[in-house]
C-alpha cells in the first residue's frame, strides 16, 4: 500500500498561487467576493473557482450579507496562517520576489 505524504496532500489543498493569496487576504478579515476581486488581482473565473474548492475543503466559509457573499476564513483556515507568514519570512530572507 501506497504512503500518503502529508507534505504533498496539504500543498495540493492549498499550495495554488490563487488560493494562498484568497487566504492570506481574508487573514486581514472578512471580504465580499468583489473586495477580494480587486486585493487578489484576479479574474472572477478564477476566484470562483478557488472560492468553490475552498469553501468544500472546509479552509473558508460564507454567509450572505445585504445580497453579497462574505467570505471568512475557518478555524481550519486560521490554522494556515502561521505557515503562510513564515512563507513570507522565507521570502523576504532569502530575497525569492
Amino acid at each position: 500500500m501506497k504512503k500518503i505524504c502529508p507534505i504533498t496532500e496539504s500543498i495540493k489543498i492549498i499550495g495554488t498561487k490563487p488560493r494562498l493569496v484568497i487566504i492570506r487576504h481574508l487573514s486581514d478579515g472578512e471580504k465580499s467576493f468583489n473586495d477580494l476581486r480587486r486585493v487578489c488581482m484576479i479574474s472572477s473565473r478564477t476566484l470562483s473557482i478557488n472560492l468553490k474548492y475552498l469553501l468544500d475543503q472546509k479552509i473558508l466559509n460564507h454567509r450572505i450579507e445585504n445580497n453579497k457573499n462574505i467570505y471568512f476564513l475557518t478555524e481550519k483556515g486560521k490554522e494556515l496562517l502561521p505557515i503562510i507568514k513564515k512563507l513570507g519570512n522565507w521570502g523576504l530572507k532569502w530575497k525569492v520576489c
